[in-house]
């Protein structure tokens, strides 16, 4: 499993807050695999899901979602 940067965690978690404030209607899921996207550097799809509690079908949308 990807190890997580913590260096960079305070920042990430400032983004975070911002992208919550700035896009309201972003559902948690989608936060949740925006922010592992972001950290988890070379994760597939598998390690996305078991990260955010997500389904691999979940992680699946949101990568047609946003690309």
């Amino acid at each position: 499993m990807p190890r997580l940067n913590l260096n960079k965690l305070e920042q990430q978690m400032d983004a975070w807050t911002m992208s919550t404030m700035q896009f309201p209607t972003l559902r948690h899921s989608q936060t949740l695999f925006l922010w592992a996207v972001a950290v988890l550097d070379g994760a597939n799809i598998t390690e996305i899901a078991n990260r955010t509690g997500s389904t691999v079908g979940g992680v699946s949308r949101n990568i047609d979602t946003f690309g």
